[in-house]
């Protein structure tokens, strides 16, 4: 996963409801594959220049990025919010 694929996908995964199925298997994956500190900073940056996150939150462009990833983890793309 690169850093920019974990900004988004951890933007997503706080966006679902914490009851969500594929929230706690998201937030394993993205917790693996966090880069340092220094590179989670520039990779936030990067998706919020891009326009996948807009603030905090992800936009329906970082949703649709997100989802695309999700089965390569593993995780169904359906049924996602």
């Amino acid at each position: 996963m690169t850093p920019l694929q974990w900004a988004v996908l951890s933007a997503y995964a706080r966006a679902l409801s914490d009851t969500h199925p594929h929230r706690a298997p998201l937030e394993r994956a993205t917790q693996a594959g966090a880069p340092s500190p220094a590179g989670q900073r520039v990779a936030l940056e990067l998706a919020r220049q891009s326009g996948m996150i807009e603030g905090d939150r992800i936009t329906e462009w970082g949703r649709t990025a997100a989802r695309a990833y999700l089965p390569r983890l593993g995780i169904p793309a359906k049924g996602n919010a």
